[in-house]
């Protein structure tokens, strides 16, 4: 698959401004749904020119650009709650939602009122003219129109799909940040990590700082990085860190942090944000860091939402997410886990099942009712590959939950994950 460029992108129809703006934010986002002919459709061009004529781009905040497979979540957050500690005031864009629009754009840690959500909907729809606009790239545009307003220090925002392509491309990061590379949206992106990862090297910025938290980074992304003159700080070169049973430490230069506590996020992205710190000139000490460690929970990641019996919700929806919540739950090897999983039929469900499966005892698969869901029948067909023929199927979430939880012992787990649709539909039913 050719790399993305904006010269490669279809023609889409212009949509009109309506006669009467929605009022709501309930009716904004069905507005926005609906505005363009595609739910995705990479390319700079038309979210610039709108971006430009509202001069959304000349921030003066610092801007951090956040993109990778997985890991850009935790990431963000750790950097959000690190730097507002240290009495910086800090926008967050981050997506999706898991079970409202407000958690998409935060302030400081904290979300907004609805009225500053539509009130930024409304300016971007009375400029934008004729020009079309996905929900993402509107969504990309009024959180930038929320961060001017508010003339926060600093600015993260999480890339949405690849790099290059992706809305949120349009804005000049002071410093770009790569988490990891590995297979998912290939019918985007691309079919091997090359290709993906060159995809997503195309948020780096001639000389400036480009930090890589991947442990095994793609010659793809040195090369792009090295073409632009980027000032890459790479994993296990310029920073690393070293993971006991019970603490880790990190190192960079001549800068170590031993004894810290570890987290409850990947232990890599906390690291690859350390990275991001100490280029903004941040200090770091233990007691600071692991001051964020203790209170930090990202809805979605490894989350327990109840304890007795356990009940754990994670978004883990390609292979190596699916990897890493393996090793999570390994910890708890003693214990019977029952899995109850959806997920989006685009993307590789066999293999994001393989990796976790060593560790499920029991499954029960979901039906996913959105556009891109798949059928638990779909999954099934996965773990019959994989000779696992004891299963049961449910029409949503919702019902598979209800099962699972009523046939949990006190000792046993449930996990539930495969696509933040599945966590949502689980969360607002705990």
């Amino acid at each position: 698959m050719l790399p993305i460029s904006d010269n490669q992108q279809p023609e889409t129809i212009p949509e009109t401004m309506p006669e009467t703006l929605p009022e709501t934010l309930a009716q904004w986002l069905t507005y926005l749904e609906n505005l363009h002919d595609k739910t995705i459709d990479l390319g700079l061009t038309r979210i610039a020119k709108v971006a430009d004529q509202l001069e959304l781009t000349n921030l003066s905040a610092k801007v951090i650009l956040i993109a990778g497979t997985n890991g850009k979540g935790t990431t963000s957050r750790f950097l959000e709650a690190y730097l507002v500690k240290q009495g910086y005031s800090v926008g967050l864009f981050n997506s999706p939602h898991l079970l409202h629009y407000g958690e998409t754009v935060r302030i400081n840690t904290a979300t907004l009122i609805d009225s500053v959500h539509t009130k930024a909907f409304s300016h971007i729809e009375q400029h934008r003219g004729e020009t079309s606009l996905t929900a993402f790239e509107f969504s990309t545009l009024a959180a930038l129109k929320i961060f001017k307003d508010k003339a926060v220090d600093f600015v993260i925002m999480e890339v949405g799909l690849g790099g290059r392509g992706d809305a949120t491309n349009i804005v000049n990061p002071d410093i770009s940040v790569l988490t990891t590379v590995d297979l998912d949206h290939q019918d985007w992106l691309g079919h091997d990590r090359e290709t993906i990862g060159y995809e997503k090297a195309g948020i780096f910025r001639a000389n400036k700082p480009a930090v890589i938290g991947d442990f095994n980074i793609p010659q793809s992304v040195l090369d792009y990085g090295h073409q632009l003159n980027s000032q890459m700080v790479c994993a296990n070169d310029a920073f690393s860190l070293t993971e006991h049973a019970n603490s880790w430490c990190w190192q960079s230069g001549h800068l170590q942090l031993n004894n810290l506590i570890l987290p409850k996020i990947p232990v890599q992205n906390v690291s690859t944000a350390l990275a991001v710190l100490q280029q903004l000139g941040m200090p770091l000490d233990e007691h600071a860091v692991n001051a964020i460690v203790i209170s930090l929970v990202v809805e979605g990641r490894f989350q327990i939402i109840c304890n007795n019996p356990m009940l754990i919700a994670d978004v883990a929806h390609n292979p190596q997410a699916g990897l890493y919540l393996a090793t999570q739950l390994a910890r708890y090897r003693s214990r019977k886990v029952t899995a109850v999983v959806g997920m989006l039929k685009d993307k590789d469900i066999y293999q994001t099942l393989a990796n976790v499966s060593s560790e499920i005892s029991k499954w029960i698969l979901v039906d996913l009712a959105v556009a891109r869901g798949a059928k638990a029948a779909d999954l099934a067909q996965s773990l019959e590959k994989l000779g696992i023929s004891e299963y049961s199927c449910y029409d949503c979430a919702e019902q598979g939950l209800e099962q699972a939880k009523k046939q949990q012992q006190n000792d046993e787990i449930i996990i539930i994950f495969g696509s933040f649709h599945t966590i949502a539909a689980a969360v607002k039913g705990c």
